[in-house]
């Protein structure tokens, strides 16, 4: 498939849809910064499209998975200014709250993603915001709650 999109690309260099299957099979194959690149493209081709959306969200995601944080907060205002109640970007915020020892914030962040009438899009899982605030709960010593929200998660991934 990358040597087809690559090839797709060629004739058509500013289709953000090729750039995001590009980057979605390069991801998937490990190439991470040629990936990275190409969702980047995505966005900048088409920011105001699902497509864009969608490149800008596989971006935060995969920048804060390589544990670049600052790039993967940076990204993931950027959803905020676009999307106020977009699950990925605060799932991130959650995430950094959560490892720098705030958990407060986190859980408090990680409920208001739970409680909101916002669905996840473009097949983000509602899992990772429960699973994350099992954690919250778990490392403030708040044992039921943390379970609760750990079945939960394992309800999702299913």
């Amino acid at each position: 498939y990358v040597r087809l999109f690559s090839a797709a690309l060629a004739k058509t260099p500013n289709d953000p849809y090729l750039h995001f299957m590009l980057a979605t099979h390069l991801n998937s194959l490990g190439r991470l910064p040629e990936a990275l690149t190409h969702f980047d493209e995505a966005y900048g081709l088409s920011p105001d499209s699902d497509i864009g959306l969608q490149g800008l969200e596989k971006k935060a995601d995969l920048l804060f998975r390589q544990k670049n944080f600052k790039e993967a907060a940076a990204a993931a205002q950027s959803l905020l200014v676009i999307d106020p109640e977009n699950v990925m970007a605060k799932t991130i915020f959650a995430s950094l709250h959560l490892l720098s020892g705030q958990l407060d914030q986190s859980i408090e962040l990680l409920r208001d993603i739970l409680a909101s009438k916002v669905k996840a899009r473009f097949g983000i899982s509602l899992a990772m915001p429960n699973y994350l605030l099992g954690q919250a709960y778990k490392l403030k010593g708040e044992t039921e709650k943390a379970q609760a929200c750990l079945d939960e998660y394992a309800r999702l991934k299913g």
